[in-house]
């Protein structure tokens, strides 16, 4: 009888960088297993009968296949190409910019284009701090928010289902000042003929 090839891999899916651990399940189907070689592409070869091991790391997104080659005690053969059962995705960068960072006008509304890169099923999900308190208090892409007289500063989380994250914080990024009032006095006493005016900004 030939063996019976099982495994379980964890995880098999993940942003880059990606250590995946592999349970060996398999059964000789024939006396003993004497031999199992694991090629993980590259020119890559794990040869191992531990039942529990984890493969080199994939340091760049794609999809990975894994050759698995088994042999009993009583000379059968298995073996098995598992297509594409490895997926690396990139890693989550969060950005973001504003449409102004600056304001004399209070209060004054600024949106947010978000230019977080990264993927995963369903796509990247976001978590916002508009204000600096702390409180992610938004989680659509492009947020608007009414801003009154202040400095703020803006926190950006973007993260999707595999557990990946990044965080990018611009301090004092929003600041929303007094429209400057323009006064000055001239030191001048009437004349009728060409006067040098002195003025002074108060």
């Amino acid at each position: 009888a030939f063996p019976i090839i099982s495994l379980a891999i964890r995880p098999n899916s993940g942003c880059n960088p990606l250590t995946p651990c592999i349970t060996n399940l398999s059964t000789a189907g024939c006396g003993t297993l004497t031999s199992a070689v694991f090629d993980v592409g590259g020119g890559r070869l794990i040869d191992t009968l531990a039942p529990n091991f984890c493969l080199p790391t994939y340091t760049a997104p794609g999809n990975y296949s894994l050759t698995v080659r088994l042999v009993n005690s009583c000379g059968c053969i298995a073996s098995a190409v598992l297509r594409d059962t490895i997926k690396v995705e990139p890693p989550v960068v969060a950005n973001f910019s504003a449409s102004t960072t600056f304001s004399c006008t209070t209060p004054r509304t600024i949106s947010f284009t978000n230019l977080s890169t990264g993927s995963g099923p369903g796509g990247l999900r976001y978590a916002w701090d508009l204000n600096g308190d702390g409180i992610y208090e938004d989680s659509t892409a492009n947020p608007t928010r009414v801003y009154t007289l202040g400095t703020y500063t803006v926190s950006l989380i973007a993260y999707n289902t595999y557990g990946c994250r990044d965080t990018t914080t611009f301090v004092n990024y929003i600041n929303i000042t007094t429209q400057p009032t323009a006064s000055f006095t001239a030191n001048t006493t009437p004349t009728c003929g060409t006067a040098t005016i002195n003025c002074t900004s108060t």
